[in-house]
């Protein structure tokens, strides 16, 4: 069995016998069912997005050329998630893209999430994600018709009713991969040449969601709040994280 069939809900094994009463054809012969959770990472997104701001956190986009320029020179900390930006801003030739293109499509009677050779099926709050693409090292961020049609076919040969399903977009993505992902922190020197500390949190590949609130909790515990504490008793403050 996969290594997290301790972590999820009723896992069950299920064999040939069982995949055919699912209507699933051959050449599947087993395969496991568990319960978990689905995040719907749009409205996931919004959720954060609105928590935070009702705490106070301002959002600004711009692009940032240097970790060290000006414009940054007023914070004392940084965290650092640029994803597959650190690329370039950091020249972190460790990193490389994932391309994914993925198909959202009209198909109600979807209710479960599938996961078999390439594939995979899962339905979203307004609906259903079909894909999937993982090109390692390719650049590329248009959507590509030959693997609309791939997917399509891979689909259609567990579930054919999913050619009848009316696509609604189709996107590409790059994930940021990285072997190992990178959780640190390192001192730099800014442009007012003061020591600032940079925390880098990136390289989740296509693993964000599920890796983001183990990686939050890290970057507070392990880094920001070691960082508070040095801060305030130069400062000569108190304040409550």
């Amino acid at each position: 069995p996969p290594s997290s069939s301790s972590k999820v809900f009723n896992f069950n094994r299920m064999g040939r016998e069982e995949l055919r009463n699912m209507g699933i054809p051959e050449p599947y012969v087993k395969g496991y069912s568990y319960a978990t959770y689905v995040v719907d990472q749009k409205y996931f997104l919004q959720h954060i997005t609105r928590k935070l701001q009702g705490m106070g956190v301002k959002f600004e986009q711009r692009r940032i050329d240097n970790l060290s320029e000006p414009s940054l020179s007023h914070f004392d900390l940084l965290i650092n998630c640029t994803g597959m930006g650190a690329y370039d801003l950091l020249n972190d030739k460790e990193m490389y893209p994932v391309r994914g293109q993925v198909l959202r499509v009209r198909a109600p009677w979807m209710k479960n999430v599938w996961f078999f050779g390439k594939t995979y099926i899962i339905p979203n709050l307004d609906n259903v994600v079909v894909g999937f693409t993982a090109q390692k090292g390719n650049w590329d961020t248009k959507v590509n018709i030959e693997d609309t049609k791939n997917i399509l076919d891979n689909c259609a040969k567990v579930f054919p009713s999913i050619k009848e399903a009316a696509i609604e977009n189709a996107w590409v993505g790059l994930r940021p991969g990285r072997a190992p992902l990178r959780l640190e922190s390192e001192l730099i020197t800014n442009a007012q040449h003061k020591q600032v500390q940079v925390t880098h949190c990136y390289g989740h590949g296509g693993s964000g969601i599920t890796l983001c609130l183990g990686c939050a909790q890290d970057v507070l515990e392990n880094h920001v709040a070691p960082w508070l504490a040095t801060f305030e008793s130069s400062q000569g403050l108190r304040s409550r994280l």
